[in-house]
């Protein structure tokens, strides 16, 4: 094997493409010169267009071949990448033509049969294991990358929360039953709205088949069910942000219908098909999960066959419900649904499973889906998620025999549609702190807070410090036992004589365990300060023309507030300067825009969070 070693000064993992940029034609897509006998240098090639490209007689070229001293290395005759393609060359061979990519990095040269140069690139140098790939497919950025992806895209899916099972049932399926999932999207352009659709596609289909099922989008304030999703103007389609590493991570929800690919019995995937990041009306980039069983409801023990679930939780409506096989939720969950009321009414949808529509749909807190039958151990563990992030919530229902306290038995059940009910007490989920306030009045400190739900919940210790001292308890306020209504409650403290005081509360079940919440501060002067970096939604949403936005920050930072259309592009700066510790609030008058839907975002000190309104006139 030969090497021609040529010095390289671009070592940066994140580079601008070197050389031109050219449009409507195959272009070098991913490097790799770390060969060995087994494993030899290769350059994929990409067509970045709708049609197919013959690239019979092309030719690439290091130095050498630029400099005559050796043959360039022609494509093979008849060579075509269909649209949106990929074919791999092998550069590192015994032929006289044959070419090593220099570990350290150099020059590669790519032309058409009639001898133009039509794309080139400064390959940097690579260690083992890495590859430098342009992100996304096509694009003008190159990246070093540790994910390997030869002959295929560049963007990566990585499933973070991939249920194993789906319902579904061709020809006709009315007994739909949503399907939640949350995945990591890597390799976009950096900072970048993207349109996309999520549907389902089996191993027959194509790398760029669009697939099948309806969809729930998953906003960051509401969810949009369709089933005639478009990426055109008019949608609906769903929106991503990439961060400024070409990365997104988000909630995918989808419902069954009755195509073929839902036959019970099959393995289907995931497909997450997206536009370029800008106006455009098609897809042009496809990433795919794992495979995901689809099941049924029956009641025979057959392993197509499964049974409905569902119950009451303290979770917030449009949080996730997971359900796992083991009590350490290891592996992938069973299913994963999306926690009501999530404002789409399915109750007139005759599709949907009746015992959804029924007992789940619009109802806060609850939840349903479907388990397969062939569960010889049962449900053992049932765990909720946050919407915000996708962070698991610190308590978790476990069952060791999957038969729990109520006697829902999930061991191999045989219900089909005749759904097992998991009862509140039986996965409980901590006392939910919605709010947690304070004020000054007459040098007295009022402390409000209030709770969502309560489960076993004998109340709160109230936790006081100055400066830096050690908390302590200053009081006692009795909770609400177990309940599923909002509770309310005030604590006064009438000692007051420091400069400033930080609160919290601890919240005490009646098996003495205890849970503690976020600190507030209080200044002498009734001013409160935050202990954390805080985006709110605006209010109103929807608006015309104005609206508030609210934000806090714990320490002085520089704090910039941007809204952006549905393309990425910045239309207005709100703030752009060192803020004081504190909350702030900024009035955004959109007299001159147009309707449609928009996003703020919001960088200080590191923390980065980003929200969506809709200014309708």
């Amino acid at each position: 094997m030969r090497k021609v070693l040529f010095s390289c000064m671009l070592i940066l993992s994140q580079f601008a493409i070197s050389g031109l940029t050219y449009a409507q034609t195959v272009l070098m897509n991913e490097t790799f010169s770390r060969g060995t006998v087994d494993n030899l240098d290769w350059i994929e090639i990409y067509n970045p267009t709708s049609a197919a490209i013959d690239i019979s007689g092309y030719k690439i070229y290091d130095s050498g071949g630029q400099a005559g001293t050796k043959p360039k290395k022609e494509f093979p005759a008849a060579t075509s990448i269909p649209a949106y393609g990929y074919f791999v060359i092998v550069t590192d061979d015994t032929s006289e033509s044959g070419f090593g990519i220099s570990n350290s990095g150099e020059w590669v040269w790519l032309e058409n049969a009639s001898g133009t140069v039509i794309d080139s690139f400064l390959i940097p140098a690579l260690a083992a294991g890495q590859t430098a790939a342009r992100t996304p497919d096509g694009g003008t950025l190159w990246k070093v990358v540790t994910t390997i992806t030869r002959g295929k895209s560049n963007v990566v899916l990585t499933s973070l929360l991939l249920p194993q099972f789906i319902q579904g049932a061709s020809t006709t399926n009315n007994n739909r039953t949503p399907y939640a999932f949350r995945v990591k999207i890597d390799n976009l352009a950096p900072n970048t709205t993207y349109r996309y659709i999520n549907q389902v596609v089996t191993y027959a289909d194509g790398a760029t088949t669009s697939g099948a099922g309806n969809v729930v989008f998953v906003y960051s304030d509401s969810l949009v069910r369709s089933s005639g999703p478009s990426l055109n103007n008019s949608g609906p389609f769903g929106i991503l942000t990439t961060d400024a590493d070409g990365s997104h991570t988000g909630w995918y929800i989808t419902e069954p219908t009755g195509n073929a690919r839902f036959t019970s019995g099959n393995y289907i995937s995931m497909r997450i098909r997206l536009n370029n990041g800008a106006d455009g009306t098609v897809a042009v980039t496809w990433v795919t999960s794992d495979s995901v069983k689809v099941i049924d409801y029956g009641t025979d023990a057959g392993t197509t066959k499964g049974t409905g679930i569902y119950g009451p939780s303290g979770a917030a409506p449009k949080d996730f419900v997971f359900l796992y096989d083991n009590v350490d939720g290891d592996g992938r969950p069973l299913a994963g649904v999306i926690v009501e009321n999530d404002g789409i009414a399915l109750s007139s949808v005759t599709s949907i499973a009746l015992f959804y529509r029924d007992s789940v749909d619009a109802k806060d807190g609850y939840w349903g889906t479907i388990i397969p039958n062939d569960l010889a151990g049962g449900v053992k563990r049932i765990e909720r998620r946050l919407f915000a992030d996708g962070s698991l919530h610190p308590v978790v229902g476990t069952d060791v025999d999957g038969i729990w306290p109520s006697g829902a038995n999930t061991v191999n059940p045989l219900g089909g549609l005749t759904a097992i009910r998991i009862d509140f007490d039986d996965a409980p989920v901590p006392v939910e702190l919605t709010s947690f306030t304070a004020q000054t009045i007459d040098n007295n400190v009022v402390l409000n807070w209030s709770t969502a739900t309560e489960i076993n919940n004998s109340g709160f210790d109230v936790e006081r410090k100055s400066g830096n001292s050690e908390f302590s308890k200053i009081g006692f306020v009795s909770g609400h036992g177990t309940t599923a209504n909002i509770s309310s409650y005030t604590f006064t403290d009438n000692n007051i004589d420091a400069t400033s005081y930080t609160y919290r509360l601890k919240q005490i079940d009646f098996d003495g365990s205890s849970t503690y919440y976020n600190e507030i501060v209080v200044n002498a002067d009734g001013i409160l300060t935050p202990t954390q970096f805080s985006l709110g939604q605006n209010y109103p949403n929807p608006f015309n023309p104005s609206t508030k936005i609210e934000f806090s920050v714990p320490f002085q930072t520089q704090v910039t507030l941007k809204i952006y259309d549905v393309h990425g592009s910045e239309v207005r700066t709100l703030v752009n300067e060192v803020k004081s510790a504190g909350n702030h609030q900024i009035q955004f008058n959109a007299s001159d825009l147009a309707s449609g839907i928009y996003f703020y975002k919001m960088n200080a000190g590191g923390f980065v969070s980003s929200k969506k309104l809709i200014l309708i006139k």
